[in-house]
Order: structure tokens, then sequence, then C-alpha cells
């Protein structure tokens, strides 16, 4: 999972782009591919699509993976998930906010000049 810094919208259903809405993020991490094995734990070259994940929440988190793995190891794939939500949710609110601000600011200026 990739999170896009583009205006545009992606075509590939993993991918995360700033402009999602929550309902729209949270619909793409459930759906992230994860294995069969409930315990949460980082390794790249076992468990793929896990340790995605993992680096998604310590990227968003500026934290390193051995700092969130004993809180996440704790969860189960849906807690994971959850809690992957949350904070991407968390961390693009503040940019959707913005882009709403400016989308008001626009049509208020469109309108002012189509008076």
């Amino acid at each position: 999972m990739q999170v896009l810094d583009s205006s545009n919208r992606p075509t590939n259903p993993g991918l995360i782009s700033i402009i999602d809405s929550a309902d729209e993020v949270a619909k793409k991490v459930k759906r992230a591919v994860t294995d069969s094995n409930p315990v949460i734990f980082y390794d790249p070259q076992e468990r793929p699509e896990i340790s995605n994940l993992i680096g998604l929440y310590c990227a968003l988190t500026n934290q390193s993976v051995t700092d969130v793995e004993p809180v996440l190891q704790n969860l189960d794939t849906l807690g994971l998930k959850k809690i992957i939500i949350e904070v991407v949710n968390d961390t693009l609110n503040p940019i959707r906010d913005a882009q709403n601000t400016i989308y008001v600011t626009i049509g208020s200026i469109i309108s002012a000049k189509a008076i």
C-alpha cells in the first residue's frame, strides 16, 4: 500500500491518495492482502504484506519498527488494519480540511467574479 501525493485518482485499488475520503481509506486498508498468520511481526522477506502495513504505520507515526513491534504484536490482523486506518485518517484529515478550505475560497472567488 502506498500513499500518493497526486490529485489524480489512482487506478490501483491498493493505493491511498491524499484526496481519498476516510471511508475510502478504510475500504482500501481493510482489503489489503495479508497472510493467514495471526501473529503480527515485521519480516519483509517472509511476510511482505504485514511488513508493508507495519512500515506504513511506522512512517506515519515517525517511529521505528523496533519501537512499534511490542505494541503491534498484541493485535491480530484486523486490529492492525484498524489502527492503520486511524493513523492514516489522522494524518490526512488536516490535508482534507485545507483542501476543503481552498475549494470554498475558489468557489467564493468564482461566484464573486460572476456577479
